[in-house]
Parts: structure tokens; C-alpha cells; sequence
């Protein structure tokens, strides 16, 4: 959440909605396309990231593999410890029961009056 009010404040965005399902009523179809994976991957000799790359490829024709790094280390898809940075920024556990709420907004009030 920090994440995204963020985006807001920096002006990345004018406003973010973001809507989580219900608890028990969290099934959707990508749930299916890991559990074509998952079978695979039981059933393959797995030793490197390439492997796993490999399993997912051939799990089904609508799952591919995104790599974000490789075996020799390098770095594809650069990250951030997003964790860290608002640590320093926002105080935590600021809203009693968050985990009870399903849907937010971001907004800046200067453009969304």
C-alpha cells in the first residue's frame, strides 16, 4: 500500500484503485496455469534456473517464463527494496484492520477534488 501511495505522491500517477477478492473467493483462472507447473516440476530432474525456466515452457502453451536474472548472476529486470525504503518513510500498522478491507484508493487531491 505504502508502494503505491507513493507512485501518488510522486505524481507517477494521478490516482490508483486496487481491489482484493473476498477471502474465499480468491480462485482465478492463474491458478491453473501454476497448478500446470506444479505437475510438471514434480515429475522433473530440476538443477538450475534454466531448468525451471524450461518446466514452465513446457507446462503449457499459454505459460512462458520471464527471467528477471541468470545463473551467472546478472541482473535483467533491476529491483528495489521497497521494504526498506518505506520503513524509513511511512509508520507502520497505522490503520487498525486493514486486513478487513478490500478496496482502495489513491488519490491527488489537488487534481481529484
Amino acid at each position: 500500500m505504502a508502494y503505491l501511495m507513493w507512485r501518488v505522491l510522486t505524481g507517477l500517477h494521478e490516482r490508483i484503485t486496487i481491489s482484493f477478492l473476498i477471502v474465499g473467493h480468491t480462485k482465478f483462472s492463474p491458478d491453473w496455469c501454476f497448478g500446470l507447473i506444479k505437475k510438471l516440476f514434480r515429475r522433473t530432474a530440476v538443477s538450475c534456473l534454466n531448468d525451471i525456466a524450461q518446466v514452465v515452457m513446457r507446462s503449457a502453451n499459454v505459460n512462458f517464463p520471464q527471467m528477471v536474472g541468470d545463473q551467472e548472476g546478472n541482473i535483467l529486470v533491476p529491483t528495489n527494496d521497497w521494504t526498506t525504503f518505506f520503513r524509513q518513510h511511512v509508520r507502520h500498522n497505522i490503520i487498525k484492520g486493514l486486513k478487513g478491507y478490500h478496496h482502495f484508493r489513491f488519490t491527488d487531491v489537488k487534481k481529484w477534488k
